[in-house]
Parts: structure tokens; C-alpha cells; sequence
């Protein structure tokens, strides 16, 4: 009796006791018992596992969501930043520009003005001294009749009627002469400036 008692059975890892009957009924319902609390362990687990799993998951699409949106948003700000960036720099560069364009018609209004007020100087001095050197030659010319006039006899105020003449000619040649310097030197200084202003165009 006490030798079938001593026998013993392992199965699946756990020794159990021989009886008369068969193997030791506690023992396989505490066995069993245990075998069904590791299972249940395990299914918890594993449910365990698997909500977490669908949690890593939603979590990890819901990134992937959150970082698509967060790119469109960015790429949509940059979009507008740039724009914005180009039409002030647009701005910034039609008004530099018009700036510019003022600066330089201004300048160039005013060195027409210069060079038109400069030329009609030049022509009113030469018209000036070309009178004053007609007018030297007249008074010359008129002092040398009346002195002729003056010391003569009645023969000579005959010859000194003739001077006259001949100064009067000799007036009139250099009222011409001085015209025509006049005029040349008006044409050269008018040939100046349209020159002047011809450069400031181009």
C-alpha cells in the first residue's frame, strides 16, 4: 500500500501522485485548476496586447494625419509668406524704380535749363559786344567826317561828302559783318544745345 502511494507521474511538467485508481484527483484538479488560470492570464493579456496594438495604431494614423496637415498648413503659409515676400519686393522696386526715373527727369529737365539759360547769355554778350564794336566803328567813322568836314574848304566838303559815303558803307559792311557773327555764333550755340539735349534723351 504504501509503495503504490510512493509511486509518482510526471506529465506536462508536473509529477503526480499514483493512487489505486488511476493518477491522484486532487492533484490533476489542482493541476487543471492552475492550467486554466495561466489561460486566462494569457487571453488578458493577449486582449491586453491587442488594444494596445489597435491603440498604437490609431495612434500612429492619427500622426500620420496630424503630420499631412501640418505639412499642408506649413506649405500654405510658406506659399503665402513668399507671395507676400515678392509683392513687396514688387512694391519696393516699382517704387525705387519711379524714384530712379524722377531723380533722372529732373536732372535732366534742369540741365536743359542750364544749358538754355548758359546759351542765351552767351548770344545777348555776343549780341552786346557785336553792337559795341558797331557802335565804335560808327562813332570813328562819324568823328573822321566831321573833322574832315571841319578843316576843309568848299572843295573838300565835296571829298568829305564822299568820306561820308564811304563810312557810311564802311558802316553798313560792318553792321553786316556783325550780324552775321551774331548769327553764326547763335546758330553754333543753338547746334550746341539741341546736341545737349539730343544726349539727354538717349
Amino acid at each position: 500500500m504504501q509503495a503504490t502511494a510512493d509511486k509518482m507521474k510526471e506529465i506536462g511538467g508536473k509529477r503526480f501522485r499514483i493512487v489505486k485508481n488511476g493518477l491522484d484527483e486532487v492533484g490533476v484538479a489542482s493541476f487543471i485548476s492552475a492550467l486554466t488560470q495561466q489561460n486566462n492570464e494569457l487571453t488578458s493579456k493577449l486582449e491586453h496586447l491587442g488594444a494596445l496594438t489597435k491603440l498604437a495604431e490609431s495612434t500612429v494614423v492619427e500622426a500620420e494625419n496630424q503630420a499631412k496637415s501640418i505639412m499642408a498648413q506649413a506649405e500654405e503659409e510658406a506659399k503665402g509668406r513668399a507671395a507676400s515676400i515678392i509683392a513687396t519686393a514688387e512694391e519696393q522696386a516699382k517704387t525705387e524704380g519711379d524714384k530712379i526715373i524722377a531723380e533722372s527727369k529732373q536732372r535732366a529737365e534742369e540741365l536743359v535749363q542750364a544749358t538754355v539759360a548758359l546759351a542765351e547769355r552767351q548770344a545777348k554778350e555776343a549780341l552786346k559786344n557785336a553792337e559795341a564794336r558797331a557802335g565804335e566803328v560808327k562813332r570813328g567813322a562819324e568823328e573822321e567826317a566831321s573833322r574832315i568836314v571841319a578843316g576843309a574848304t568848299e572843295d573838300a566838303k565835296k571829298e568829305a561828302m564822299v568820306v561820308a559815303k564811304q563810312a557810311n558803307q564802311l558802316l553798313m559792311r560792318s553792321r553786316k559783318m556783325a550780324e552775321r557773327e551774331i548769327a553764326e555764333k547763335f546758330k553754333k550755340i543753338c547746334d550746341e544745345l539741341l546736341s545737349s539735349v539730343s544726349d539727354n534723351k538717349e
